[in-house]
């Protein structure tokens, strides 16, 4: 599993969770975020591969995404 957090600004909330086999490359995270007072929560699970890539610009927000099978 990789997981690269890319974040820009001040009091930003992250919980990450991979667990399971992710097939052959494994599960991957990517989240690059600009902006304050974010919150993000991912949860990624199984025996295939998962993919999670994240883009957001602003304050504010609250995401929460969940993959697998």
């Amino acid at each position: 599993a990789t997981q690269t957090l890319l974040f820009n600004g001040d009091f930003n909330t992250i919980n990450t969770t991979q667990t399971g086999a992710g097939g052959t490359y494994g599960h991957s995270l990517l989240a690059n975020f600009t902006g304050s007072n974010n919150i993000l929560t991912t949860q990624q699970y199984g025996a295939s591969e998962t993919i999670i890539n994240i883009k957001s610009v602003g304050s504010n927000g609250n995401f929460q995404i969940k993959t697998g099978h």
